[in-house]
């Protein structure tokens, strides 16, 4: 049987003492999971130094205003949109706005600032606007392989009650931010529900499948570890789960 992995974003360490909340997952400290994230809430005026890091740094930006630094450019980042820093070029950002921002910061690494492989050729910062990614009417996909091979992708899902994902697998990990609202996982044998602030791991190669018991929406960000998704369907999705991994 396989023990379903959940984390609740209390337990884990606050890493910027200037945000209100900047948790930090590492996928080495939960098995073999290649994936590291900062879940940050940042006051307004707050941010890091100027850093950088040998793999490149996905930050999803969800809610505030963000200006963000990367080598001679300067990005005024808004609710809706991707920033990508590449290896090696000196970054930082700050909360420009009046209020908290909202954003994850995706390490495709299981240690930050450790080991690497797979390593991005992405040269420029990007600027990604969800509206621009193959999206439905519940989720958009982000696929690191179009993105200068970042080795990471993800779904940015917003669900009414009641829709998910029928049985299915991936031959890599795949790690579940729940951000609002309550979703139901089955994985292996085992189901439980997930609430706002709690991360699910699927483990490589296990069925699982979720659903969103409601009340209300679901936020979540479902972040695969892979550049491609590769999804193995156990049950026959229907159109509307099948055009999640199809929409253009």
């Amino acid at each position: 049987m396989v023990m379903i992995k959940v984390v609740d974003r209390r337990d884990l360490r606050n890493a910027l003492p200037t945000a209100e909340a900047s948790h930090k997952f590492e996928g080495d400290d939960f098995g073999d999971i290649p994936v590291s994230f900062f879940w940050t809430d940042a006051p307004a005026g707050t941010g890091p130094a100027l850093h950088q890091h040998r793999y490149a740094e996905i930050f999803v930006v969800q809610e505030g205003n963000v200006e963000f630094e990367v080598g001679d450019e300067n990005i005024a980042a808004t609710a809706g949109q991707i920033i990508i820093a590449p290896a090696g070029i000196p970054h930082r950002f700050l909360n420009a706005g009046t209020g908290v921002s909202r954003h994850v910061d995706i390490h495709p690494v299981g240690r930050i600032n450790g080991p690497t492989e797979g390593l991005s050729d992405l040269k420029v910062p990007m600027i990604i606007q969800w509206g621009d990614l193959p999206h439905n009417e519940t989720s958009a996909r982000f696929e690191g392989w179009q993105y200068g091979g970042v080795p990471v992708s993800f779904f940015w899902t917003d669900a009414p009650p009641n829709t998910g994902l029928v049985l299915h697998r991936h031959s890599y990990p795949e790690v579940f931010i729940i951000q609002n609202g309550c979703v139901r996982f089955t994985i292996g044998e085992e189901s439980m529900e997930a609430r706002a602030g709690q991360i699910v791991v699927a483990p490589a190669g296990q069925p699982h499948k979720f659903v969103n018991v409601g009340p209300g929406r679901a936020h979540h960000l479902d972040i695969h570890t892979s550049s491609r998704m590769v999804t193995e369907w156990l049950e026959e999705p229907t159109e509307a789960e099948r055009r999640t991994f199809t929409a253009r």
